[in-house]
C-alpha cells in the first residue's frame, strides 16, 4: 500500500456510480494509469502477516490475473471507450433551469 499513499499524483478507483457514465471513466482511468501500483499494493498485501489469510489469497490471486494480458488489454480497451463515451456525453449535457 505505500506504493499508492507515497505518490500524491497516483489515482485511485471509487466505486462507480449507478447512473452517470463519468465516475466510470474516472474509475477505469485510475485502474489505467496506475496499474503497476495497484499491482504492487495487491502484492504487497498478499505478504503482509496482518491480514486474514482470506484477504491475502484474494490479494495474491488478483495480483496475479493482473500479469495476463487479457486483463491488461481489457484494461485499455475499457479505459479507451469509457473516456471517448465520457466526453462526448459531458458536451451533451443540457443545464437545467
Amino acid at each position: 500500500m505505500t506504493h499508492v499513499r507515497e505518490q500524491p499524483e497516483c489515482l485511485v478507483p471509487q466505486h462507480p456510480s449507478d447512473t452517470r457514465w463519468s465516475p466510470r471513466a474516472d474509475a477505469s482511468e485510475a485502474f489505467y494509469k496506475d496499474y503497476h501500483r495497484l499491482q504492487s499494493a495487491l502484492q504487497e498485501i498478499s505478504l503482509d502477516a496482518t491480514q486474514n489469510s482470506s484477504t491475502r489469497n484474494e490479494a495474491d490471486a488478483l495480483a496475479k490475473h493482473m500479469n495476463t494480458i487479457e486483463i491488461a488489454l481489457m484494461c485499455e480497451l475499457w479505459n479507451n471507450i469509457l473516456q471517448r463515451f465520457n466526453s462526448r456525453s459531458c458536451c451533451k449535457v443540457i443545464p437545467s433551469n
